[in-house]
């Protein structure tokens, strides 16, 4: 038997573009990829599951995977070229599985009880600049959040193993900002910054 709840959320985000002209071209892409995310796997107060055949499990789980993606690639091919790549990422996550008071949940072999969750995001913003003036600026920004959580009840919990636990099975973050200007006269800016916190419990 097995009380769950599954969620994939993708989020993707891509801008590409140039400018040309005799004197000064300016290009300006932005990128940005959002998920907010509620996951939540639930016993009611006062349901039954029993699982009494030999061998037999119970696993209440709630499960998420969120993937974020964003990329912005400028050029520019003038006499002077200004070029701005952004990109930005934010995910926001909560998964939560339950077991509200009065539930009575069995197994002959394990009962599980579990969160889980995971994040794997990626930016990438490029700009790649030449003439007789160059500016080149990209900057990539993450932000995550998230909390994973098992709540139990009063409840009757019975197995052979009882597993009850709240994971956050892996964080995975690429943020990268490549910025290159070739000229007389040139400035090249490149900033990438991550801000993540996973809280489980």
């Amino acid at each position: 038997a097995e009380p769950d709840a599954e969620a994939h959320c993708d989020a993707d985000a891509e801008a590409d573009g140039g400018s040309i002209s005799l004197l000064v071209g300016y290009g300006l892409q932005d990128a940005s990829a959002s998920v907010t995310n509620s996951n939540e796997a639930q016993v009611g107060e006062g349901a039954v599951v029993h699982a009494d055949a030999t061998g037999s499990d119970v696993t209440v789980r709630a499960d998420t995977r969120n993937n974020a993606e964003a990329t912005a690639t400028g050029a520019s091919g003038s006499a002077v070229d200004i070029s701005d790549s952004r990109v930005t990422a934010n995910v926001t996550d909560t998964t939560t599985t339950s077991v509200a008071a009065g539930a009575d949940l069995r197994a002959a072999d394990v009962l599980t009880v579990d969160a889980v969750s995971t994040v794997d995001v990626n930016t990438d913003a490029e700009v790649d600049n030449g003439g007789i003036g160059a500016d080149a600026s990209t900057s990539s920004s993450v932000t995550t959040k998230g909390t994973t959580s098992t709540k139990i009840g009063d409840a009757d919990l019975r197995a052979a193993a009882v597993l009850i636990s709240a994971r956050v099975a892996g964080v995975e973050i690429d943020s990268e900002a490549d910025s290159s200007a070739s000229a007389l006269g040139s400035d090249s800016d490149a900033v990438s910054t991550v801000d993540t916190e996973s809280t489980a419990g």
